[in-house]
Formats: C-alpha cells, structure tokens, sequence
C-alpha cells in the first residue's frame, strides 16, 4: 500500500514501555517503517536515585530532550509521520513549530497538561503561567495531524476545556502480549490473596485511602507487594512504619520486566489507584499489563473514569471511591473470603485483555489513524 511508504517515529523524552515497543513491532509486521526516539532509556529512569541522578534525568528530560525536537525537526523528510508523546508535554508543540507544520504530528496525549500540574500542586489552577501553558495546548491540538487520547472520558474532558480538539481520536495504550503468554485461571485461590502494585507511586495517585486503610489493619489472607518508585512510594512506605508487628505490606524496588511479569502472573490481583480529580487527565498504563497477566483489578479512583468504566463494564475486578476506607477494607474482606469471585474476575480480565486490548489488536487503530494522516497531507500537496 502506498501510504505505507511513508516512514513513522515514535518520540519521547524516555523510552517507551513494552507496550509501546510492541506497538512498534506491530506497525512494522503490517507494512509500516516505525521507530523510536528517546534520550532517557528505562534502566537509567528506574535506576535514578538520589537527587543528583534524578537531576540528571530531569535536565535530560525537560533540556536535552527539547533541543533533540528542535534540532531534528528543522530539516526532515517530508514522507515522515511525528508521532510525538506529552511526555515531555511541550515536545509536540516544539516538533510542529521547528518543522514549520511540513512534517504532520500526532500528538499522543499521555496526560493532560497543563491540569496534572494544577493537581499536583507544581502550579496553582489560575495565574498567567497556566493561562500560557493552556495557550502553547491548544495551539497543539489545533495543528497537530491527529490527537490521540487513551480514553473517551480523556477525550470528554480535553474537549470541554479547549472547545472541541479537531482531529481527535481515542486509542487505548494497551499491552504487550509477548509479556503474558496466555494463561488458564483457576477456581479456586491460595491461602492468602496477594495483591501488586508495581510502578510509579506519583502525584496522581491517591495514596492516603490505601495507607489509612492499611492502618485500621489488614486482614487475614491478603497481602500487599509494593514495587515501584516516586513520592507516594515513600510516603506509603513512612505510613507503614507506624504499624506494630506484622502489617501484611512489603515494598520493593523497581523490577527488571522479566521479574515484573513473573510478578504480574503470580498475584491474582493489580492494585490500581487514581486521586480524586485526576480522573479526568490520566488514565493508568499499568491496567492493561494487569489483565493480560490474568490479575483482577482492585482500582481506587472515581466512578466517572475511564479506569472505572472498564472494570465495572466488564466484571474485572472493584471500584473503591478515593477516601472510602471502609469500602476498601470490605473488599479486602471479600477478596478474602470468595475465592470463586476471585477468579471468575481474573478469567474476565484475561478474556478482555486478549479480546480488545493487545498490541495485535489495536493496530488497526494505528494504522487507520496513519492512514488517513498520510491521505490527508498528500491530497494537499496535489491539490
């Protein structure tokens, strides 16, 4: 097909995960030419420690990232599709305006900025800062070739705050199913119900329902792993420090991926936390991984989020409110107590996963939106 000659560069200050790079292997099985960009790789962002390394991280993230963008866009090939991540959030600006709009740029909205700043407190909701940052995004969507959102309810939220996106699009981010060789749930549950968080334990996510939860006590036959990394991480770990005795949480590091999908597939449940009003600006990654994997979703965030929808749309797990301790200390107890329920919701989550959220699955998505890119821009230059 001849809109397949036409080259596709996935970019981002750090690279992509597995599902990312699945993405990547996919487009090309179909016909593409795609690859990545990225300054910072995996390793060295989960391996940053201390302030000085996470310094570096940031300089080369929010610094020589952006003068890679605009170094490499000022002369390119005309035939190449931009497919450039919020993260950093002013890249896809940087890459339309240093390429003065010959190259078309999907943006690929991972978050959506500048509001994760006002609700993570970096900035305040109104101020001339924000009402800049809302300029440069809107400035974004309107030139971009296509935007693409991980959820409809994203999709809502962006077109309420800038007045209908044009060219929008919602694409789930999805898993790789290499990870999670398909797998056989069965009735039934171990002794004790381990629970996994794994990743990021950032400003989005709500780490005060689970810790004060955890507080008033765990109960017998769950068990939490805490695997990951960022402010919430410690903030639960300190919390958990006031226990007495054995508290039924351990924290660990980052994992390397073949741990973390051993991990995956060993606990039959994924915790999966969003704060009150991030809801509408993210929509956690870590999901999609999860059901694959086989894992029923224990998800603490709002009813009207995307994450909300696809759990209780399809029986793959719980929804707790953000604050409501009690809540999540009944499910811990149903958890507990109804092993059957356990794995009917794990059978779910692997059945959805396999069924809408692959790799496989979603390039199709992909590849439509490309497509009608690629259309889109050569019937300008015919005409």
């Amino acid at each position: 097909m001849r809109v397949k000659t036409w080259r596709i560069e996935f970019w981002s200050s750090v690279e992509g995960h597995g599902c990312q790079q699945a993405l990547i292997r996919a487009l090309n099985a179909d016909g593409w030419r795609a690859t990545e960009v990225f300054t910072v790789s995996q390793e060295e962002y989960r391996s940053a420690k201390g302030w000085r390394q996470r310094l570096l991280v940031r300089l080369r993230t929010y610094l020589a990232y952006p003068l890679k963008v605009g170094a490499s866009f000022i002369e390119r090939d005309r035939r190449l599709i931009a497919v450039v991540s919020s993260n950093t959030f002013f890249a896809p600006w940087l890459a339309l305006t240093a390429s003065r709009d010959r190259n078309p740029v999907v943006h690929w909205v991972l978050d959506m900025y500048p509001d994760v700043l006002v609700a993570a407190g970096v900035l305040r909701g109104r101020g001339l800062v924000v009402s800049l940052l809302r300029r440069l995004m809107s400035d974004t969507f309107d030139r971009s070739a296509a935007n693409v959102f991980l959820g409809p309810r994203l999709l809502r939220y962006a077109n309420e705050k800038f007045s209908n996106i044009p060219r929008s699009a919602v694409i789930c981010i999805g898993a790789d199913e290499a990870s999670f060789p398909k797998i056989a749930v069965e009735d039934g549950a171990p002794e004790v119900v381990d629970i996994l968080y794994c990743g990021n334990l950032g400003h989005m996510h709500d780490v005060d329902t689970i810790s004060n939860a955890f507080l008033r006590g765990i109960p017998p036959g769950v068990r939490f792993a805490i695997r990951g990394n960022g402010p919430g991480f410690e903030k639960l770990r300190r919390a958990m420090g006031e226990m007495k005795g054995s508290s039924g949480v351990s924290f660990g590091p980052n994992m390397v991926e073949s741990e973390w999908a051993f991990e995956l597939r060993r606990c039959p449940v994924a915790l999966v936390t969003l704060k009150a009003g991030a809801e509408h600006l993210v929509m956690p990654s870590k999901t999609y991984s999860a059901l694959l994997a086989g894992q029923a979703i224990l998800a603490v965030c709002a009813a009207d989020s995307d994450l909300a929808d696809l759990v209780n749309t399809n029986d793959l797990g719980w929804t707790i409110e953000p604050g409501d301790e009690d809540g999540f200390q009944k499910v811990l107890l149903s958890i507990a107590e109804n092993p059957e329920e356990v794995a009917l919701k794990r059978r779910n989550a692997a059945a959805v996963g396999r069924k809408a959220y692959e790799q496989g699955v979603l390039v199709k998505q992909w590849s439509s939106l490309l497509s009608e890119v690629v259309a889109s821009r050569e019937s300008e230059v015919i005409i």
